[in-house]
């Protein structure tokens, strides 16, 4: 019996060990399975992305097909994460997935590789170690040789039942290298596509509205800024279109060598209208004055890469735009940034359009150049950054017409308050001269007999009277008695301080058409404006205006050399010109000739000869034409 007992645990003992063995080998055997029949293909499952470690690459390094498939030193490498991304620039590359159909029936996949700017694709498909099918894809290939008419690379596959396949496939571009690769049933394919088509739809619609209904804005007002912005917005859209394979498929599908080519072109052009809007937009010849000149060199440079891109590497080119495109968007923010600073809401909007344009273009760089992965917002957040640019933007545009029309508005609105204030003054200053004159009357009337008395009050009045009519009645401005006095005085003050003395003479053109055509009242108003607009451009106290006769008026302006008295002339001038007076429903525009006279007076020399110069210079205007300004010749 103990023999029997032993025997027994002996027994127990052996089939335990032979169960482990089992379980060892059965787990040995089915791990080497899954590594050498990869991933499985069946009918409940209608897609999945071969990534991560079931992706696996090496450079090719002048490897053919014959070697990466039979060499089994090469040492094949996983990326981890999602989609594979290489950067920019890299060299040929080979790529290995493996694929097993476990079912016992025929099925048929779609193999799409959603990124259709590579230049150059070779796949290969093997079972047991024997190549039985290629397929040629890439860019630089006519879209008409296609397996599938789509914007991506698809490739139709059918499995055979129990089949194992290896794909390798050989990838070669001068842009980003990208593999995003999804094998797909063809249902769930077309159901996924309209779904990115419908997201694509919106987005170009969305541009496309914004471009129109801001090139009509443009043709309605001729505002620089709205056509910059508009041929910006463009490019972003074109740019778009290539990137995501729709210009090939649709616009010039027999054209490989300019669809290899647009992409760092339109890249060159959005720096280029990227520039001149950001310096158009917010002046940055005057508001920043060194980043202008910086983005001035980087123009240039600009250009030299335009003319380079027709001849050297694409690789070089869009790492050329990377490195452009930064300084234009950095200067843009910092600019608006410090404009928002002092309360600007013009720039407060460009800088959220111009910070989400540069977050978008800062993720889809990092993600080209292989720094971060291939994900949705990766890839999509320039398309979302460019239609929050173009929405900040048009409310930018939109608040800065606003603005400017608002000033108009403002200046216009104070032009006629100041010209009701110098009418209201003529008319009080028209009353208390007839108050005076009415009141002098009654006083000699009372006051005959007390001679000495009525002779003071008399000389003070008269005295007040001298004042009042140094005013010309109609324009309300200095007549000419005030004028000759006061020039005198300006005159031997100018020759005592050696200092310069400058004299205008200002005359209405065509005047006498003006009173014949709309009448004298017409005339008098025409005068009257003229006159508070002259007295408005000579703003200094120490400036005279006064009016010489007729439709001519005279400007004093002490201490005022060749350079300010054709400031206040032309500026005289050209207000003048922009007036647009109605008189009793009929529209009105006036300009003037302009007779500069300046000089330092001299002693013993005869103060004429400066307003001769200036009435001779003005004479010249009237014969060359008018509405001009010309200095006269001083002859001490």
């Amino acid at each position: 019996m103990p023999f029997a007992k032993d025997q027994m645990l002996d027994n127990t003992k052996n089939n335990f060990v032979a169960i482990f063995v089992l379980i060892v080998v059965a787990s040995v055997c089915g791990v080497f399975s899954s590594f050498s029949h990869g991933l499985e293909v069946n009918e409940e499952v209608t897609e999945f992305r071969i990534e991560g470690q079931n992706l696996y690459f090496l450079e090719a390094k002048g490897r053919g097909l014959t070697e990466v498939m039979e060499d089994e030193s090469l040492v094949w490498r996983s990326q981890p994460g999602n989609t594979l991304s290489l950067g920019i620039g890299r060299p040929a590359y080979w790529f290995r997935f493996e694929l097993h159909n476990n079912s016992f029936k025929s099925i048929e996949r779609l193999l799409e590789i959603a990124y259709p700017v590579l230049d150059k694709i070779d796949v290969y498909f093997a079972d047991q170690g024997k190549a039985f099918r290629s397929e040629h894809l890439g860019d630089l290939l006519p879209y008409s040789q296609r397996l599938y008419a789509h914007r991506n690379f698809v490739i139709p596959i059918l499995f055979q039942p129990d089949q194992h396949v290896t794909v390798f496939l050989r990838v070669e571009t001068q842009g980003a290298l990208q593999l995003p690769i999804t094998l797909w049933q063809e249902r769930q394919f077309l159901l996924e596509d309209q779904k990115k088509v419908l997201w694509q739809g919106l987005f170009y619609g969305a541009l496309m509205i914004m471009i129109l209904y801001n090139f009509f804005i443009f043709t309605s007002i001729r505002e620089r800024s709205y056509l910059l912005y508009v041929v910006f917005v463009s490019l972003s859209l074109v740019t778009q279109v290539v990137l995501f394979g729709d210009g090939y498929q649709y616009l010039w599908p027999n054209f490989p060598w300019w669809n290899s080519k647009i992409l760092p072109l339109l890249g060159l052009g959005m720096v280029v209208s990227g520039y001149a809007f950001v310096n158009e937009f917010l002046g940055l010849n005057y508001s920043a004055p060194k980043f202008y000149k910086i983005l001035n060199a980087l123009m240039i440079v600009t250009f030299f890469v335009f003319v380079a891109s027709f001849f050297i590497e694409t690789n070089f080119i869009l790492r050329a735009v990377s490195v452009i495109v930064f300084p234009v968007i950095f200067m843009g923010i910092y600019v608006s940034t410090s404009l928002s600073m002092k309360g600007s809401r013009t720039a407060q909007y460009f800088t959220l359009a111009w910070m989400s344009f540069f977050i978008g273009v800062i993720v889809f760089a990092l993600n080209k150049l292989g720094i971060i992965p291939r994900t949705f917002l990766s890839e999509r957040g320039i398309q979302i950054g460019i239609v929050l640019d173009v929405l900040f933007l048009s409310f930018a545009l939109g608040d800065r017409i606003n603005r400017a029309g608002q000033e108009k508005i403002d200046a216009q609105e104070s032009m006629i308050l100041s010209e009701k204030k110098a009418r209201d003054a003529q008319e009080r200053v028209l009353k208390m001269q007839a108050e005076a004159n009415e009141e002098l009357e009654k006083r000699v009337q009372e006051r005959t007999q007390d001679l000495e008395v009525a002779m003071g009050e008399l000389e003070l009045l008269n005295q007040k009277l001298q004042d009042l009519n140094t005013i010309d009645a109609l324009t309300g401005v200095k007549n000419r008695g005030f004028f000759e006095t006061k020039y005198e005085h300006e005159w031997k003050r100018a020759s005592r301080e050696q200092a310069y003395l400058a004299v205008l003479m200002v005359d209405v053109d065509r005047f006498k058409q003006i009173n014949d055509r709309y009448g004298h009242l017409a005339g008098d108003h025409c005068l009257k404006l003229v006159a508070a607009n002259i007295q408005m451009s000579a703003r200094r106290p120490v400036d005279n205006v006064a009016r010489y006769g007729g439709e001519e008026f005279v400007v004093i302006l002490p201490n005022t050399d060749i350079g300010g008295a054709r400031f206040v002339a032309e500026n005289i001038r050209r207000e003048v010109e922009r007036l647009s007076i109605d008189f009793e429903g009929v529209d009105i525009s006036m300009t003037v000739s302009i007779g500069v006279g300046v000089c330092v007076p001299e002693e013993g020399v005869n103060e004429k000869r400066l307003i001769a110069a200036a009435d001779a210079a003005l004479y010249k205007a009237k014969q060359g034409g008018r509405n001009k300004v010309l200095l006269g010749e001083i002859k001490l």
